[in-house]
């Protein structure tokens, strides 16, 4: 959660770190320390909106947004003066796991394996009978 967010939970948060505490967002801002995967971490950047964010492996948002957070005296943990993917900006991504009751309504059932072999012995039992009703 995104200390001072009033969007609700459906938003996940994260900072892009260079290994640096003068880039650490999170730490700069809100006191919660940690310097990240230093020059092997990675963001977002414009075109990737709906792509996913992974967490131990599974899809836990999609892309929404970037933020380049500053104090009223101009300081930051930015690199740069422009919202522009630049270590110490913000990440946003829309939380999949708000939306899983709708995402599991538009997934239809996936057929057992006895049920698709049915289906494909089916269709070829009919394939050999017109072929052969043709000859």
């Amino acid at each position: 959660m995104f200390p001072g967010w009033t969007g609700g939970d459906r938003v996940l948060f994260s900072d892009f770190d260079d290994g640096t505490a003068q880039h650490d967002a999170f730490g700069l801002f809100f006191g919660i320390n940690g310097l990240g995967k230093g020059l092997d971490e990675v963001s977002t950047a414009a075109g990737d909106s709906g792509g996913p964010t992974f967490l131990n492996g599974q899809i836990a948002g999609l892309t929404s947004f970037g933020i380049r957070v500053f104090f009223l005296d101009g300081s930051s943990s930015d690199v740069d003066d422009f919202n522009n993917s630049s270590f110490g900006e913000f990440n946003a991504f829309t939380r999949v796991s708000a939306y899983q009751d709708w995402i599991d309504s538009q997934i239809s059932p996936v057929p057992e394996p006895s049920t698709w072999a049915m289906l494909i012995m089916g269709g070829l039992l009919i394939g050999f009978a017109s072929r052969r009703r043709t000859k």
